[in-house]
């Protein structure tokens, strides 16, 4: 998990290589990325409190994250090309406990749709027989627990619409935000 952190940290002694690779077109709008802040990891005790609070054990990797850093949040800076707009808007892994009523939605939301939940996780593999809960871990995201805690696959839930956004956390972390193997 330290290499994935500096990998996330996503700092070179090359900066305009830096500017360069985060640098995206989206929408007319070119955003640039500024590093990740990282929050402190955390203890065996908190990580333990952390699971009474969900109800179940944590996959074998997220506990190991958590005990590294329990979240990073970046800001993302979006400029429209015209010069009308800039806009620095902040995104971050959720940090529990304090993000556990913010997420509630989220959990609401893989129970309303918990029949095609299990469908994707069937589809992708796994056993849906297995599953013991959700851990909402960015946006509409959420990390899927399973009996066997070598297993962390994320799906991305929205309205109804769900996919395997990671075979395993590591892979979406990842995936989601735009880190090269």
């Amino acid at each position: 998990m330290n290499a994935l952190r500096i990998i996330l940290e996503g700092k070179s002694k090359n900066k305009e290589e830096d500017k360069t690779k985060n640098r995206n077109l989206k929408k007319n709008f070119y955003e640039h990325k500024v590093n990740n802040k990282f929050y402190e990891g955390l203890n065996s005790d908190e990580i333990n409190n952390l699971e009474k609070l969900f109800g179940f054990v944590f996959p074998s990797i997220y506990r190991g994250m958590l005990s590294n850093f329990s979240g990073f949040y970046r800001e993302t800076i979006s400029v429209d090309p015209s010069g009308n707009e800039e806009i620095i808007k902040t995104n971050r892994l959720y940090n529990y406990p304090n993000d556990s009523k913010e997420t509630q939605w989220l959990v609401d939301e893989v129970k309303e749709f918990m029949d095609e939940v299990k469908s994707v996780i069937k589809d992708n593999g796994f056993d849906e027989s297995e599953i013991e809960g959700f851990i909402p871990i960015y946006s509409h995201r959420v990390l899927v627990v399973f009996k066997d805690k070598r297993l962390s696959p994320v799906i991305s839930i929205y309205d109804g619409d769900i996919i395997i956004y990671g075979k395993n956390l590591k892979d979406y972390l990842i995936n989601e935000f735009g880190i090269k193997r």
